[in-house]
């Protein structure tokens, strides 16, 4: 009974084959993600600063966020445009150890 031809000849050769395939697909996929991920970067950078810009200029909103992280800050903008409120900012204080 014949059965199908073999494509490769061993199976060195079939995952030769494979990785071959991989990497040339990776190679445009790298590209884009590095150019997406640098300009995210960049976006990140420039709204951190046009709100810290803003609060200097005591923008009620702008003083309602926190820019410690961009994740916070998203988290607090999502919040203004969900409820409409804008909720003050928490104050940061240190934390002590207390005296055993």
């Amino acid at each position: 009974m014949a059965g199908r031809p073999r494509v490769y000849a061993n199976a060195a050769e079939k995952t030769r084959a494979y990785r071959e395939r991989i990497a040339e697909q990776n190679k445009g996929m790298t590209r884009v993600y590095t150019e997406w991920y640098e300009r995210t970067q960049t976006d990140k950078r420039r709204l951190i600063s046009a709100v810290s810009v803003a609060q200097r200029r005591k923008d009620p909103l702008a003083l309602s966020l926190r820019t410690r992280t961009i994740e916070v800050l998203v988290e607090d903008l999502v919040q203004y445009f969900q409820t409409g409120e804008i909720a003050p900012a928490p104050i940061i204080t240190r934390r002590t150890k207390k005296a055993e």
